[in-house]
Order: C-alpha cells, then sequence, then structure tokens
C-alpha cells in the first residue's frame, strides 16, 4: 500500500527528469507509518460483513525518515503527517499536472508546461475547479498541435453518438433499463463507467486494434436499428 499511494495515487516513480522519486528505504519506512490496521467482524441484517479497524498498540513505535538525501526529507511517524510530506513533495502536483495534460491537451508531455501547471495546482491548493477553467482556457488546448491528438474512449464515442440524435437527451431515459442496455453495449467494448478494467485505465493501443472497430461498428448498428428491444 505504501509503494502504491506514492507510485499510482500522488508521486509516481519518477520525476521530469527521470529520476526516482523514492528508493526502497522510504518504502519500507512509510509501510511503518501505515501499521495498525486489521479486520473486525461484524452483522447486520444484511449478514455478516467485515470492516477496518485501527488500534494504537498495533501501530509501530517511532519516527521514521522518508526522502531521506532530498530537500524534502521528512520524519513522520503518523499516516498525517506522512500526507502532508507527500504534498509538500513537488512531484504530487507536477504528477497529476501530467495525468490532467494527458487526459485533456494532448499525449506529449513538455516539462515547462508541467511545471507551469504543477504551479497553478498548488497555487489553488489542489482545488481541481479552477484548475480545470485555467486548462480550458487555454492556449495549449487550441493549439494546432493538440487537434485530434487524444483517442476517445469507448464511453465518449456511445455518449458522443447517443447526443448526436436529433432531439436526444436525458428525457429520453426513462427508466433503469435504459441505463442497463446503455451498460450493456459499453460492456461490449470491455468498458465499465466508473470502473477502468486495469489501474492504469485503458490500452490505447488495443483500443485502436480490428477487433474493437468492428465491435464498435456493431454497437452502433444496434443503437440505430429502433426495433422492440432496442427503443
Amino acid at each position: 500500500f505504501a509503494r502504491e499511494f506514492w507510485e499510482i495515487g500522488t508521486l509516481g516513480t519518477i520525476d521530469l527528469a527521470g529520476n526516482p522519486n523514492y528508493r526502497d528505504e522510504d518504502v519500507a519506512m512509510a509501510t511503518r507509518v501505515h501499521t495498525g490496521y486489521s479486520r473486525a467482524q461484524s452483522s447486520d441484517s444484511h449478514g455478516a460483513y467485515q470492516y477496518g479497524v485501527y488500534n494504537p498498540a498495533d501501530h509501530a513505535a517511532g519516527a521514521f525518515d522518508i526522502f531521506v538525501g532530498t530537500p524534502y526529507y521528512a520524519k513522520v511517524s503518523t499516516q498525517e503527517e506522512l500526507l502532508q510530506a507527500t504534498f509538500k513533495h513537488p512531484r504530487t502536483a507536477e504528477c497529476l499536472a501530467e495525468d490532467l495534460w494527458k487526459e485533456f491537451i494532448n499525449s506529449y508531455r513538455d516539462p515547462d508546461a508541467i511545471r507551469e501547471l504543477a504551479g497553478i495546482i498548488r497555487y489553488y491548493n489542489y482545488n481541481l475547479t479552477p484548475v480545470m477553467q485555467t486548462i480550458m482556457r487555454s492556449k495549449a488546448l487550441y493549439a494546432e498541435g493538440s487537434r485530434e491528438t487524444l483517442i476517445k474512449q469507448p464511453i465518449e464515442l456511445v455518449i458522443g453518438l447517443l447526443r448526436s440524435f436529433p432531439g436526444y437527451g436525458p428525457s429520453n431515459i426513462h427508466s433503469g433499463d435504459d441505463y442497463t442496455v446503455l451498460a450493456w453495449h459499453t460492456g461490449a467494448m470491455d468498458q465499465t463507467f466508473f470502473t477502468p478494467n486495469s489501474i492504469f485505465g485503458w490500452d490505447e493501443k488495443v483500443l485502436a486494434g480490428a477487433s474493437y472497430i468492428k465491435t464498435w461498428r456493431d454497437v452502433s448498428n444496434q443503437l440505430l436499428t429502433k426495433t422492440e428491444g432496442s427503443y
């Protein structure tokens, strides 16, 4: 958990220059900060279930050194202290900036632009509403080099197709069955709303493959064919 908290959730593995953001020793120290948790059993009207509990007596005693040998060195003993030390590390904002850039602008990573966007993220204290407003008004979003550079995910294609139908809107969805049919179509393309099939998102190379293109065509035909079952 300690490694994935940094690798996937906050810092990423390397900085903009390709240098490691943390060492194995840092992960080992952070792991001790996350100790103290276990599972407990209980039950209610729905049956038995498990839940997490924290016992201070099970927490590793002492303070632990992370980001040793860097300007971001910190001594931490609680998860809150670890969290604050992570947010003080510049890579947290930079990693988020890279994700936003690749999701909304283009697939190219310009270090200077990433640093500038990371500065905006820190300025707004990670409040993404003004950050997204800045991105949507940026010259980079509308630059010639950014046009048609992002591969749409199948969910975007399906929703975009539906929105292109004359008179289509939220009022066209009348019941849970309509949502279920929509989920069937996206499920046929191996896409589930809010649930990527891996922690890294969907493989763009796979999405551009011939088998998926055929599936897109089949789903489009089903959506465009007015039958009793697809009305």
